[in-house]
């Protein structure tokens, strides 16, 4: 009996360093892929699957969506728009399910951009919006302002010059008290 209460406390140990290892394996290629999104995307994207395949592994979903954020930003640094929209959709579906609310922020944001870079406006306007209502509800003044910039860039693109200064004048009026 002894021995059996000896082996099963060696293989709780041996399962409790295997998933620290794990994590401590998943959080370095997080930073990786981070710092590599946008400087060596092709590279960020590899490291990336790796990271989405541990993650999985390890049913971390504030990682996981972390990983389909980072995985848009690097399609998108190398123009693979669909790729890009795929994983920030995936992203996104997975923010709003798990209701992390920051993230779903970057990842609208981000949605936004995209949609504004292929030249699709009302998209790109519809997760502006959203974005600037996700920013309000975490507090966000940064954010917001960051997505009433782009609201205002999609204007200017689109010639509707008024509606570009209405946001961009909106812009102005906070920049004292952003934060």
């Amino acid at each position: 009996m002894h021995g059996d209460l000896e082996h099963k406390r060696t293989e709780k140990s041996a399962i409790s360093n295997t998933l620290a290892d794990h994590t401590d394996r998943l959080t370095n290629l997080v930073t990786n892929t981070n710092q590599l999104k946008s400087t060596q995307p092709n590279d960020s994207i590899k490291v990336a699957k790796e990271a989405l395949t541990l993650a999985e592994q390890l049913d971390d979903k504030e990682v996981i969506c972390s990983i389909y954020h980072m995985m848009a930003v690097a399609h998108h640094t190398i123009g693979n728009w669909e790729q890009s929209l795929e994983y920030n959709l995936k992203g996104f579906k997975l923010a709003e399910a798990k209701e992390f609310t920051e993230k779903a922020v970057d990842i609208t944001l981000n949605l936004g951009i995209v949609y504004m870079s292929i030249g699709n406006y009302d998209q790109a306007l519809d997760y502006f919006r959203k974005c600037v209502e996700l920013s309000e509800k975490i507090g966000s003044k940064l954010n917001k302002t960051h997505c009433l910039s782009h609201i205002g860039m999609v204007y200017e693109h689109l010639g509707q010059w008024e509606q570009a200064m209405e946001y961009i004048g909106s812009i102005n009026s906070r920049l004292p008290g952003i934060r």
